[in-house]
């Protein structure tokens, strides 16, 4: 049941209810590379939508498993699409539009309000941290990773660059850099264009 049917082509994915075993979410072990945390836990660990995808797996597990299949990100065919969804959600500034109004009404049907509350005021922290660049062209986009079995933070670093020998626009690039701690092959960083 949903306010909003899926397109037509959409690919839809059933499973038993009583047969998902993604969650309970665990508590995340934090690997952030170097020595200093940032003030704000949810660009390393965000715990506040763990416990609400967690509420909302107990309350309605259709609506959290379909967050986790189509929403996340994750390493997959719809990686780029999942992203590039949760960045125009930034743009707005609305957990709503990206989390869906049938998973924000499953945590005011539980009464957890105050959750909800708390999460929107982490994206609204995510969404300023994306539109600032703080003096330069770099810009930091914080955002949640599922990995198959856990919910992870990344942090990717990005900037237009434009080519200064062409006017067309459609031949400027994105660089970007990504960092990641592996379990086995220790620190890496993604930097591509």
């Amino acid at each position: 049941t949903t306010t909003t049917p899926p397109a037509t082509g959409t690919t839809v994915q059933f499973s038993i209810a009583d047969r998902i075993d993604v969650f309970p979410l665990p508590n995340a072990e934090i690997q952030q590379s170097g020595s200093r945390l940032p003030a704000i836990g949810a660009m390393v660990d965000w715990q506040n939508l763990r416990e609400a995808l967690n509420l909302v797996a107990r309350q309605d597990p259709i609506i959290a498993q379909t967050v986790v299949n189509q929403i996340l990100p994750q390493a997959n065919a719809q990686l780029s699409n999942s992203l590039l969804f949760f960045m125009a959600a930034l743009n707005f500034g609305s957990i709503e539009k990206w989390l869906g109004q049938d998973f924000t009404q499953a945590l005011k049907a539980a009464g957890r309000t105050p959750l909800l509350g708390a999460l929107e005021d982490d994206f609204a922290i995510f969404s300023r941290l994306q539109s600032e660049t703080g003096g330069q062209d770099w810009k930091a986009l914080n955002f949640p990773f599922f990995d198959g079995h856990n919910l992870r933070q990344i942090c990717m670093f990005h900037r237009q660059r434009k080519n200064p020998e062409d006017a067309d626009l459609e031949k400027d690039t994105t660089r970007f850099i990504i960092e990641l701690n592996l379990t086995k092959s220790g620190k890496l960083q993604l930097d591509g264009l």
